[in-house]
C-alpha cells in the first residue's frame, strides 16, 4: 500500500518550535505584555496550544499573568545575554573587593595576634599579667551583674544550658558546666564587697549563688 504524502512538516507544528516562536513574540511585545488571543491569531494555532506553552513558562517563572488573556515576560529580554554578563562582571568586581578586604583583615588579625604573643612571652611583662578585683568591679557594664571568675587549665570546656529548659513559665535556672581533662578548675564569685574572700583570691559564695563543685573528671558545675 502506498503511504499518503505528508502535506506539511510535522516539525513546523511541533510544540517545541511553537514555543520558540511564542517566546520571540512576547519578548518583542511592548513592555513584554502579550494578548493571548492575538498570539494565537499571529501564530495561526488553536488557543489551547498557547495555553500549553504558557502553563510551562509560568511554572518555571518566565512569565506571569496580568489578566485573563494577558501575560508578561519576566525572563531575559532580547539583550538578556549582555545584561547577564554585565551583572556577572559587577558581581566579579564585588568578589574581588571582598577578597581584598578579607586579606587585609587576615593580615591585621595576624599582626595583632603576633603582638599579643610577643607581649605575653616577654618576661618583663609577666609581673603585669593580671587584673585586680577593683579593676573588674569598676567595669560599669557589670555593675548590676553576678561576676564569676574561672581559673582553669588550657583545653577546659564551658557549657551554659538554656535557663528556661525544664522550668515552669516565668522561672529560670542559670547553670554553668566546666570540664577539664588536664587539671583542677577553680571558680570564684567576684563579690561587690572588696573585703570578701574573692578580693584576696579565695573561693567564695554568697546568697543566691551555689558554690562550684569539682566533678569526678576534673570539671566543675555551678548554679544560681
Amino acid at each position: 500500500l502506498a503511504m499518503p504524502k505528508q502535506k506539511t512538516c510535522r516539525y513546523d507544528s511541533s510544540l517545541g518550535l511553537l514555543t520558540k516562536k511564542f517566546v520571540t513574540l512576547i519578548q518583542t511585545a511592548p513592555e513584554g505584555i502579550l494578548d493571548l488571543n492575538q498570539a494565537a491569531t499571529q501564530l495561526n494555532v488553536q488557543k489551547r496550544r498557547i495555553y500549553d506553552i504558557t502553563n510551562v513558562l509560568e511554572g518555571i517563572g518566565l512569565i506571569e499573568k496580568k489578566s485573563k488573556n494577558n501575560i508578561q515576560w519576566k525572563g531575559m529580554g532580547p539583550n538578556g545575554s549582555k545584561d547577564l554578563e554585565d551583572e556577572l562582571e559587577k558581581m566579579r568586581d564585588q568578589v574581588r573587593t571582598y577578597t581584598s578586604q578579607e586579606q587585609w583583615l587576615d593580615q591585621s588579625i595576624e599582626q595583632m595576634q603576633a603582638s599579643l604573643r610577643a607581649l605575653a612571652e616577654d618576661a618583663a611583662n609577666q609581673e603585669h599579667a593580671f587584673v585586680t578585683h577593683e579593676d573588674i568591679r569598676n567595669i560599669s557594664a557589670f555593675s548590676a551583674d553576678t561576676i564569676i571568675a574561672i581559673k582553669a587549665p588550657s583545653g577546659t570546656t564551658l557549657e551554659v544550658p538554656d535557663p528556661d529548659e525544664g522550668m515552669e513559665s516565668g522561672q529560670r535556672r542559670y547553670q554553668i558546666y566546666l570540664k577539664s581533662q588536664t587539671g583542677p578548675v577553680e571558680v570564684f564569685l567576684v563579690s561587690p564587697d572588696a573585703s570578701d574572700g574573692a578580693a584576696s583570691g579565695e573561693a567564695s559564695t554568697s546568697a543566691g549563688a551555689a558554690p562550684a563543685e569539682p566533678s569526678a573528671n576534673g570539671g566543675a558545675a555551678g548554679g544560681a
